[in-house]
């Protein structure tokens, strides 16, 4: 209901979670409803990732009418499955206003990322909770263990803006690599977080809606928030070491 103006609502909408050990159901879910897994299969996908049963998590909007979710056994039942519907919902509503696999990834996703976690029941302070003791490999291998707090306070501006930039990809198969490389749900969730914090949600959807308009993504960044992508990016340093 959060965005019935944006999007006409769609009473049939539905949601199809599974766990590893149904993937065979799940593609013959994909063949009744459409849609496919980014690979053709969910069973090939998962593999490429070295996803495991406790740690699925993937996930897929078709449309204004359908999400299938992958739901890792040993995860956060409550907080996942609430905000993986906002977050899928989320991609929905901007599949409806135009939004393409040219946008930028840490935009779409991170916008569904922060929209599904605070449109839950545990409000909007749980953004930096469920990002703090996040990571990946490359960020752990390369600023060591221990969370959001431990990576941020060995960032300087060069990696924050080469991290960003990575995330610049357009989402599509291209940008799972650098998704799951850099963090990249959590790291544009955060930055979705700090735009709207500064310039409001109404400002934020009017840049998304001019995104799905055809006007190019730093365009209109530069119109709405009055600032380059880049400047930005270095403001998010000083943010996130504020934050944690």
């Amino acid at each position: 209901s959060m965005w019935d103006e944006l999007m006409p609502v769609n009473k049939d909408y539905k949601a199809v979670f599974f766990t590893m050990r149904d993937f065979d159901w799940a593609q013959e879910q994909t063949r009744i409803r459409g849609g496919q897994a980014p690979t053709g299969s969910w069973r090939s996908q998962a593999l490429s990732l070295g996803l495991s049963e406790e740690v699925c998590g993937l996930g897929m909007a078709v449309g204004n009418h359908t999400f299938y979710n992958c739901v890792g056994t040993s995860m956060s039942r409550q907080l996942f499955l609430d905000g993986t519907v906002g977050h899928e919902y989320f991609h929905s509503v901007q599949y409806h206003i135009g939004l393409d696999h040219t946008t930028p990834v840490w935009i779409a996703e991170g916008s569904a990322t922060y929209m599904g976690i605070v449109s839950t029941q545990y409000g909007a302070n749980t953004m930096n909770q469920v990002a703090s003791n996040s990571g990946s490999d490359f960020l752990t291998n390369r600023y060591g263990v221990g969370g959001m707090k431990n990576y941020i306070k060995r960032f300087s501006d060069a990696d924050i803006q080469n991290l960003y930039g990575a995330l610049e990809v357009g989402a599509s198969t291209d940008s799972i690599a650098p998704m799951f490389k850099y963090n990249g749900y959590f790291f544009g969730g955060l930055a979705v977080q700090k735009l709207i914090g500064d310039h409001g949600q109404d400002t934020f959807m009017s840049f998304l809606k001019d995104i799905g308009q055809g006007t190019p993504w730093k365009q209109s960044f530069i119109q709405k928030f009055k600032m380059s992508p880049s400047a930005f990016y270095s403001e998010m340093l000083s943010y996130l070491n504020t934050v944690y």
